[in-house]
C-alpha cells in the first residue's frame, strides 16, 4: 500500500501518490462501534480533498446521529450479505429461475465454504488468489475460475452500491486452470454430424436440432417456440419460408405452468426467417 501523508489542518484526510505519480485523497477515520470497540472508517481514491472532505463530513453526520448499522457493516459475514443480494435479485426478477439456480450451486458449493464465514471487509486478494489457485489444482477449467470469481466479485460489489463495504479487496487477482478444448467443426463434420442425427433421433426430436444448428438459436429459445411462432408463406418464386418469432425461453427450471420464461435481454426478442430443406421440418413438428 502506498504512503498516506497526513493533510495539515485537514484531520483525517490523507493524500498519496499512485504507482503512475497521480495525487489522490483518502481518509482514515477511527471510532467506536456499538460494541464499544475501537473501528476505523477508511477510504481513499478520491481525486479532490473537497471530495474526500465532503465524505468525511456525512460519515460523521452519520456517526453523530448513530447511524452505525452500515458503518460497522464491514464487519458482517459474506453469508449474511449473500442472502440479502440473493433476495434482492429475486424479489426485483433481476434473475431468471435457471440463473438463481445456478448462482446459488456455486455459492453453496465453492463460494460458502471459503469466504461464507468472513468478514466481508477482511475477504482480500491473498486469500482469494490461494482459493482460484487450488481450484485450478484440482484440474478444473479455467472458465471455471473465471466465473467464481465474477460471482464472488459481483456479491461485494453491490455490497460497495448498498454501502455495506467501503471498497472491493479482490482487485488484480488472476485465474488459471485447463484452457478450453477446440469446438470449431469442419463443413464435412457438421454434415455428418447433422446427418447422423437425423438418421438416429425421431423425426420431431431432430427437427428442434436441426432448427438449432441452422439458425444458431439457443436451446432454450428453440423449447420456448409454441406453434404460433411460426408462419409459414411463400416467395414470389413459389418457394416455402418461415417467419419464426423468438420471444419466449425454456429450460428444466421453467415453472410447468408456465408457456415460458422472459429472454435475457431485450436484443434477444427478435424475429428469425429461414427456408429450404428446415421448412418440411418445421412443419411436421407444428
Amino acid at each position: 500500500m502506498k504512503k498516506w501523508t497526513p493533510m495539515n489542518k485537514h484531520p483525517h484526510l490523507y493524500k498519496y501518490e499512485t504507482s503512475k505519480g497521480i495525487t489522490l485523497y483518502a481518509i482514515r477515520r477511527g471510532y467506536y462501534a456499538a460494541n464499544n470497540k475501537r473501528a476505523e472508517f477508511t477510504k481513499s481514491g478520491f481525486k479532490n480533498w473537497h471530495d474526500a472532505d465532503k465524505e468525511l463530513k456525512q460519515f460523521e453526520a452519520d456517526l453523530a446521529m448513530n447511524k452505525l448499522d452500515k458503518l460497522n457493516s464491514g464487519h458482517i459475514t459474506l453469508d449474511r450479505y449473500w442472502k440479502k443480494y440473493l433476495n434482492q435479485r429475486l424479489k426485483t426478477n433481476r434473475w431468471r429461475p435457471s440463473t438463481a439456480k445456478k448462482a446459488v450451486a456455486s455459492y453453496e458449493q465453492r463460494i460458502k465454504p471459503a469466504f461464507g464465514n468472513m468478514n466481508l471487509r477482511d475477504i482480500r486478494r491473498p486469500q482469494v488468489q490461494e482459493w482460484l489457485d487450488d481450484i485450478a489444482a484440482q484440474g478444473y477449467a479455467k472458465e471455471t475460475s473465471r466465473s467464481l470469481l465474477i460471482a464472488l466479485n459481483s456479491i461485494l460489489n453491490a455490497a460497495i452500491q448498498d454501502e455495506y463495504l467501503d471498497k472491493n479487496r479482490t482487485h488484480g487477482v488472476t485465474t488459471s486452470g485447463k484452457e478450453p478444448r477446440p469446438k470449431s467443426l469442419q463443413p464435412e463434420d457438421f454434415a455428418k454430424w447433422l446427418d447422423v442425427a437425423k438418421h438416429t433421433l425421431k423425426r420431431y426430436d431432430y427437427s428442434v436440432i436441426a432448427l438449432a444448428a441452422v439458425t444458431g438459436m439457443r436451446r432454450g429459445e428453440v423449447c420456448g417456440l409454441r406453434t404460433n411462432s411460426i408462419t409459414f408463406s411463400k416467395r414470389p418464386d413459389g418457394s416455402q419460408m418461415a417467419e419464426i418469432k423468438i420471444d419466449k425461453s425454456r429450460t428444466i427450471y421453467t415453472d410447468s405452468k408456465r408457456e415460458g420464461d422472459p429472454l435475457k435481454t431485450n436484443a434477444s426478442y427478435r424475429t428469425i426467417y429461414v427456408s429450404g430443406s428446415i421448412i418440411d421440418d418445421l412443419s411436421f413438428a407444428v
